[in-house]
């Protein structure tokens, strides 16, 4: 998929996962405010608590792990970002749906990737067999949070995530985003942006098909 990106670039291609780059500035940066979303505020140290201990959960209890593909379906919020990242740390790829998808095409692109888990809010009753509802474990007080120590194997060829296309001119097509190919393209962006480590950076594309 690097092509849809422009040439890459060597100083800038590392033998890295798309979260790990988080981890590394939740490392550096803990007390850095990494999401401002209405009237809430998380730091990196909440960010990664948060999201290793989901995590956690989804490893121990629903035997989440590399290779497994796991759909979000969730309005956007902060539990998104941080459902994003607890799926990307067990070794599973995400698939993400906007939050006013149809359920129909939810369900069609569930079945066509064999998706392993769905993962939901209270927006709306789901009655799909593999949806599981984070807010119970997300909205957790952070008190209650510990980083957990994951056991993953996984290879930045693997896919990260995968978007599918609208179907406006016929089935939708799945398009798989490795791990390389999107550590690649945010090294390129942020250096092209300026992105600075005191650098808010506005989320405005839809969930369902970003880059």
């Amino acid at each position: 998929m690097t092509s849809l990106f422009g040439a890459e670039r060597p100083d800038l291609l590392k033998d890295e996962l798309l979260h790990e780059i988080f981890i590394q500035t939740a490392q550096y940066f803990p007390d850095k405010v990494a999401i401002r979303w209405q009237n809430e505020e998380i730091t990196y140290h909440q960010l990664y608590q948060r999201a290793s201990y989901l995590a956690a959960v989804l490893q121990q209890t629903k035997h989440i792990g590399t290779g497994d593909r796991v759909a979000i379906w969730l309005a956007r919020s902060a539990r998104l970002h941080v459902t994003i990242l607890a799926v990307l740390m067990t070794g599973a790829t995400y698939v993400p749906f906007d939050a006013d998808a149809p359920e129909e095409r939810v369900n069609e692109v569930l079945e066509d990737l064999q998706v392993a888990l769905l993962l939901v809010d209270s927006r709306r009753p789901i009655t799909h067999p593999s949806a599981f509802n984070v807010e119970h474990v997300v909205e957790k007080s952070d008190s209650t949070y510990k980083i957990a120590q994951l056991t993953v194997n996984t290879h930045r060829n693997l896919p990260a995530y995968i978007i599918c296309t609208s179907g406006s001119t016929g089935k939708p097509k799945a398009i798989a985003i490795s791990h390389r190919s999107i550590c690649h393209f945010i090294r390129a962006d942020n250096e092209a942006m300026q992105v600075k480590n005191i650098s808010f950076v506005l989320c405005g594309r839809n969930f369902g098909h970003r880059v």
